[in-house]
This record gives structure tokens, C-alpha cells and sequence, in this order.
């Protein structure tokens, strides 16, 4: 059976503990990027497709419906065009769109997806209102953005998590070393103190430093080791007393030793 040390113990715990909460704050950054902040931009660009269809359901193609798509391409970092789907080809939309996408709108339905970009190597967060005209789809109104730029204002809140996360790996880790030095090192301590008893020299004392039980435990065996230290000396006491005795005591009777049996 393997044997693991105190120590060793400790320390596995508060790596344990460092990489379930290295896990968990991983987990937590990316449960925040995709439910929060991306949920977010997401609803940015529905309410923004749902104003553009507003104005179309009012007016149509107008100059304020042109005014509003310029203003959200130039003034903001959402790209918005119209996908014709009536004729046979899909124009700028024929790769945005795909046949379910279609299908959906053909519905009356929107559809929000994040994909690959048909023409660029970046992913992009898109959405896409269907535009009615007589009762018939006629244009798709398509609102994207890049997800390398929705996540370019979460980098600082990723940076505070990755640093938390490393300040409390240090706590952890200047908790366990302040752990061994009060109970480790008391041990170990004591451990040598009870081997220096074991080979008779009970003038050892244990340094006491903290006033908890390890202290009481430390006081324990400095008192153990002075009474020891007394039975000790008086059984020394004792033996050389009867050593300086036993000469006298053959001197005076000579006779009762002589005569001893043997």
C-alpha cells in the first residue's frame, strides 16, 4: 500500500482545489461570453433588424428605410443588406442564406445563427428578417457581425478573471505552506523529540509557538519528558546507592555472603 505523508496530502488537496477552481472560473468565463454577452449582442441586432422592418412595414423601400441601413453600416459595427429571394439567384445573400434558413423565412419567421463568414475567415453572429410583399417573401434583410469584434470589449473582463484566478492559485498555495508550517513542522518536531527520548536523553524540550492544540500536544511531551527525565535520575540515584552499599555490606558480614547458597 502507498504511503502518503501528511504533507503530501496537503498539498494534493490544495492542487485539487487550485485546478477545480481554475475550472470552474473557465467554465464561468465562457458561460458568461456565450449567455451574456453574446445573448446581448445578439438582442442588439434583433432590435436593430426589427426598427429597419418597422420602417419598411411603413413605407417601404423609402429614403428613410436607405437612411437607416447607411447609418447602421457606416455608424455602427453591424453590416446590414437585403438578400432578393425572388429571383434565382440570391445575390449578396445566396452563401448567407442556406436552403432551412430560406424555408424559415418563407414562414414569416426570423432566424438568428452564428457561422463562417461565406467569404472571409472570421465567424460571424448574423440574423435575418423577412421582408413581405403581397403576402409573399420578397427580400431577406440580413444583419451580421463579427464575433472577433463582440469579443474584443469581454477581453478585460476575461483578463480580471484569468488574474483572480491566478491570485487565489497563490493564496492556496501560501495557505498550504502557512498549514505545513503549523502542523507539519510541530509534527516533524516532535516526531525527533520522541526518537530522542526513545535513546534515553529526556533533557530534550519541544519549542512551544503556538498556543492551540499542537502547543497543548507539545506541552504534553515536555512534561512527559521531565518526569521521565526524574525517574531517571532517581533510578540512577538508586543504583548507585546500592552500588556504594553492596561493598560495606560484605565487609560487616562476611559470614552471610560466604555462607550463601550458591
Amino acid at each position: 500500500m502507498k504511503r502518503y505523508t501528511i504533507r503530501k496530502r496537503i498539498w494534493i488537496t490544495i492542487w485539487t482545489a487550485s485546478l477545480f477552481s481554475a475550472f470552474v472560473f473557465l467554465i464561468m468565463t465562457f458561460y458568461l461570453y456565450d449567455k451574456f454577452y453574446i445573448q446581448t449582442q445578439e438582442e442588439l441586432l434583433i432590435n436593430r433588424g426589427e426598427k429597419l422592418v418597422t420602417i419598411y412595414k411603413a413605407d417601404g423601400f423609402s429614403d428613410a428605410f436607405a437612411d437607416s441601413m447607411t447609418y447602421t453600416n457606416e455608424l455602427t459595427e453591424t453590416k446590414v443588406f437585403l438578400s432578393s429571394v425572388r429571383e434565382d439567384t440570391l445575390g449578396s445573400g445566396k452563401t448567407f442564406l442556406r436552403q432551412q434558413d430560406l424555408e424559415r423565412l418563407q414562414d414569416g419567421y426570423a432566424i438568428s445563427v452564428t457561422r463562417k463568414h461565406p467569404t472571409e475567415d472570421v465567424d460571424i453572429l448574423m440574423t435575418a428578417f423577412p421582408l413581405i410583399r403581397d403576402d409573399e417573401l420578397d427580400n431577406a434583410l440580413i444583419l451580421y457581425m463579427e464575433l472577433s469584434k463582440i469579443s474584443e470589449p469581454f477581453q478585460p473582463i476575461r483578463l480580471m478573471i484569468t488574474f483572480l484566478l491566478v491570485l487565489m492559485i497563490v493564496n492556496l498555495l501560501i495557505f498550504g505552506k502557512q498549514i505545513i508550517d503549523t502542523i507539519i513542522q510541530p509534527l516533524i518536531q516532535m516526531k525527533r523529540a520522541s526518537q530522542v527520548y526513545a535513546q534515553g536523553d529526556f533533557s530534550h524540550r519541544i519549542p512551544i509557538v503556538y498556543d492551540d492544540e499542537i502547543g497543548e500536544l507539545a506541552d504534553t511531551l515536555n512534561s512527559m519528558a521531565e518526569s521521565l527525565g526524574l525517574v531517571e535520575e532517581q533510578r540512577k540515584e538508586f543504583l548507585a546507592n546500592v552500588s556504594h552499599e553492596l561493598p560495606h555490606a560484605t565487609l560487616l558480614h562476611p559470614r552471610l555472603y560466604r555462607d550463601a547458597p550458591r
